[in-house]
């Protein structure tokens, strides 16, 4: 391991950031913009369902509480599954549906019961249902089987499968404040994920620079990608275009990291060396050598200007 400091820099390969952009942005809808509308489109299904559920006069008006005394009443459907009575919640409490647990006279609700029979006995008394908040501890994972894949590590099981990729997915990264995800495959694909709604929203062709490695920030909009071609290069993940090609390493890319803010990147090469790259000029600040063989981890502390790198 070698641990670099990065306050000291020097600048070689001048390069036009704003020049690398040849082809104009094609105008597609954003990823905010696809949210609201599959947001809209649930609410339009969910609200049915709930008008359903007090028309059709077999259901049974139930009440839900919280330890923190917020209750609310609404009727329930005879078919009307764990998750629905989630989805119903969220909606009324403002609470994200992936954060709601329910429970049912001491017990958990499974998302796939019919309250209506399986709980029937438990729900005459009053309140019948607590609605706890319940901050799950989530990881995504990436595998050569084409697929991503979503576990509760509370529970240690799958509860979403990501399918898209025409080839095995070497590289992911995750913004989990924003819930998206940003993907890197042999089919020279990049995919961003709504985690929120389980879909694909954007999809950018990197052509023969297959995503061995990638970084990505979702506020700035912004992917970085390394590859066999020992080239990184800078993605707008909106508008789907490739805005600079960073040069400079003799073999493959195997680690990128992208700080946005500060406009830098550091990128990792089976060549041996890091390179320590300013976003602003497209140009590399500073050649980091030192390992005798190829690079192949590294990661940064941007506050304090050090990176550790790993090598074989």
């Amino acid at each position: 391991l070698i641990l670099w400091d990065l306050g000291s820099v020097c600048s070689c390969f001048p390069f036009n950031l704003l020049g690398s952009c040849l082809q104009k942005p094609k105008p597609k809808p954003s990823s905010s913009h696809v949210r609201k509308e599959l947001g809209d489109l649930r609410r339009q299904v969910n609200q049915q369902r709930w008008t359903c559920w007090e028309t059709e006069g077999e259901g049974l008006e139930v009440e839900v509480s919280m330890l923190s005394g917020r209750s609310w009443k609404f009727t329930i459907g005879e078919h009307a599954t764990g998750s629905e009575v989630k989805e119903r919640l969220a909606e009324l409490s403002g609470i994200p549906y992936t954060e709601c647990g329910l429970v049912c006279g001491g017990q958990p609700v499974q998302d796939n019961e019919v309250l209506l029979t399986t709980r029937r006995s438990e729900l005459s008394a009053s309140p019948q249902l607590q609605l706890l908040r319940i901050f799950r501890p989530f990881a995504l994972t990436c595998s050569t089987d084409c697929t991503l894949k979503m576990w509760d590590l509370d529970d240690a099981r799958c509860v979403q499968t990501l399918k898209g990729h025409g080839d095995g997915v070497m590289s992911l990264a995750v913004d989990w404040p924003s819930r998206y995800a940003v993907s890197g495959s042999h089919d020279c694909t990049l995919r961003l994920w709504d985690l929120e709604h389980g879909i694909c929203v954007q999809e950018i062709d990197l052509s023969d620079h297959p995503a061995f490695c990638l970084d990505f920030d979702h506020g700035a909009k912004r992917v970085l990608t390394g590859s066999w071609d020992s080239n990184v290069k800078l993605w707008d993940s909106e508008a789907c275009v490739c805005l600079a090609t960073l040069s400079g390493h003799e073999e493959m890319v195997k680690e990128v990291r992208l700080h946005w803010p500060s406009l830098r990147a550091l990128s990792a090469s089976g060549d041996g060396t890091l390179r320590v790259w300013d976003l602003a000029s497209g140009s590399c600040s500073k050649t980091l050598t030192g390992h005798g063989d190829q690079v192949s981890a590294a990661d940064v502390d941007w506050s304090a200007s050090r990176a550790l790198s790993g090598s074989a």
